[in-house]
């Protein structure tokens, strides 16, 4: 292969690139703009929220779908579809791993704004973060697991070495695992929820704002902000005011 025919092959896959990027951009307004017609007529906010989660995503994979579609296309790039058929199936799987973590925090944004008052299903507000946070952390880290094994990449000896990583970084960092999993466990038992005024053995009382991965904010009745850690807060002997609304059901 001789230069001039180096050279018509880079020039071939740079328009395969623009022409993609045209038509890709094209379409991805097209349909989100039918898509958002419908959405709004809808009584929900469930599919707007859901819609403008992936609209972003959506651009990109209609481009990458283009290009995929007009290189098998030519017989020139034939040596290198391969690899571009490659890239674009691990991308494609980033992508979809992005989509599927926004859709699931829209529809847990939906919930807190909306879906609370309307499903049967009732949700803790302070473990939706939790959850949030997790299923972000799990679908991305498959996502990227997959999308790497599809270009060749093994990731055995990784996993290894990130275990024996792992177990040392843990020995070393007890009291932010300890932290960690209070965290978790209060947010699972929901023993309160945020805006719950807490009393100390102290006599102090402080209104729970939020329960974060390691430490838990406060604030006293002055306004000031109090940060506990969270397996300090699990040790404490905290009792929980009742509000005026509580105590007429009661």
């Amino acid at each position: 292969m001789d230069y001039l025919e180096i050279g018509i092959i880079a020039i071939e896959f740079l328009a395969i690139l623009a022409v993609g990027f045209i038509l890709g951009k094209a379409i991805h307004r097209t349909v989100v703009g039918i898509a958002k017609v419908f959405t709004k007529k809808t009584a929900t906010t469930l599919d707007d929220e859901i819609l403008g989660a992936i609209e972003g995503p959506l651009k990109a994979i209609s481009i990458i779908i283009f290009v995929y579609v007009i290189s098998e296309r030519l017989e020139n790039l034939s040596a290198i579809n391969a690899t571009i058929n490659q890239y674009a199936y691990s991308i494609l799987i980033l992508l979809g791993a992005y989509i599927i973590s926004d859709v699931f925090g829209a529809v847990l944004r939906w919930y807190y704004y909306e879906g609370k008052r309307k499903s049967r299903i009732k949700i803790d507000d302070t473990i939706l973060p939790f959850l949030r946070k997790v299923s972000k952390v799990v679908i991305l880290t498959a996502g990227i697991y997959f999308a790497l094994y599809i270009i060749g990449i093994d990731l055995s000896g990784l996993l290894t070495a990130t275990s024996v990583m792992a177990i040392v970084l843990g020995l070393a960092a007890q009291e932010t695992l300890a932290n960690i999993f209070a965290g978790i466990a209060l947010q699972l038992d929901r023993p309160f929820v945020y805006g719950d005024k807490l009393k100390f053995v102290t006599g102090e009382i402080a209104t729970l704002k939020s329960i974060g991965l390691r430490t838990s904010k406060l604030e006293d009745s002055s306004g000031n902000i109090i940060l506990i850690s969270n397996s300090e807060l699990a040790k404490q002997r905290l009792i929980k005011i009742k509000n005026k609304t509580e105590r007429k059901n009661r």
